[in-house]
């Protein structure tokens, strides 16, 4: 035993120390979040630069067309999602996602987005590689989930609390905006929807 202890000790002295994560890219103060809708209306602006924006998620696209761009099939996973300011129960909007999100395949990006649902809202960072169809072909670099996000339930209740306010039925929009109002919801959408409460409340007592 007393000849094992200097054998371990040299091991443990030779042992390379435990490596230390890198810098936390979505904490780079000079990486202000830009919109996505922001990158869609000028998608050269940023040719190349990192950027960092929330989309939420609309699904993964299995097969397309990569044209002469890098963003082949079989190097890249892609996805179609929204912008974050956005209000998915906004018949415009919804039909409306950024096309063109990829990751490269076997990438941290990739795993964690390969099992992702629709609706979840992602953060990331990425780049636009490439400006086509007049739309920007973007690669995503860093990604992380975010608990808040807009439920299939909260856009089918705030669709109907929409179509109740377009006919002056106070009353049941009102009750359709307060139940999209449950689950956790991201700022901005429970303040839209709070707004919209509001409205109707005070147009049933007119």
């Amino acid at each position: 035993m007393r000849r094992l202890l200097p054998i371990l000790a040299l091991g443990l002295f030779l042992a390379p120390a435990p490596a230390h994560p890198g810098p936390d890219p979505f904490e780079d103060p000079e990486l202000e979040p830009t919109p996505l809708s922001a990158l869609r209306e000028k998608p050269a602006a940023l040719l190349g630069r990192p950027v960092r924006f929330v989309f939420q998620l609309r699904e993964e696209v299995s097969d397309w067309n990569p044209y002469v761009t890098r963003f082949g099939p079989g190097d890249y996973a892609r996805y179609e999602g929204w912008s974050d300011e956005r209000f998915l129960w906004e018949k415009p909007v919804f039909e409306d996602p950024a096309p063109y999100l990829f990751a490269r395949r076997g990438s941290v990006p990739e795993l964690v987005l390969r099992n992702a649902q629709t609706y979840e809202r992602y953060e990331v960072v990425a780049r636009v590689r490439e400006t086509f169809l007049g739309a920007p072909w973007i690669e995503i670099e860093h990604v992380r989930r975010l608990g808040e996000h807009v439920s299939a339930g909260t856009i089918l209740h705030a669709v109907r609390g929409i179509e109740m306010r377009s006919e002056k039925r106070w009353d049941i929009a009102l009750e359709q905006f307060e139940r999209a109002g449950n689950g956790i919801l991201p700022e901005h959408v429970r303040a839209e929807l709070d707004r919209l409460v509001r409205e109707c409340r005070r147009a049933s007592r007119m």
